[in-house]
């Protein structure tokens, strides 16, 4: 499994955003420390690879037709999920 975000909040991504499970609003804080879990969750299995960067930059580490399976789990608007799509 392979892991892939940025972990990076974007303001005109989520603007205002809303409390989540009743932490403050999310910002950068918000993401690093779901990036921290993360590692803990699944560092130390051999079968996960976390990688660290946005859809685009990803797209270039593997070849056309690696992945059998892709679930994109993105900044839910249309042009973003499109763009995702795209690589």
């Amino acid at each position: 499994m392979i892991l892939i975000d940025s972990w990076l909040y974007n303001e005109n991504i989520r603007g205002c955003a809303p409390q989540v499970q009743g932490r403050e609003p999310i910002n950068q804080i918000f993401f690093d420390e779901a990036y921290k879990e993360t590692q803990k969750k699944f560092n130390d299995l051999k079968n996960v690879i976390i990688c660290k960067k946005n859809s685009e930059e990803a797209s270039k580490l593997f070849n056309d037709n690696y992945f059998d399976y892709i679930y994109i789990d993105a900044e839910h608007s249309y042009e973003a999920v499109k763009q995702d799509l795209k690589f």
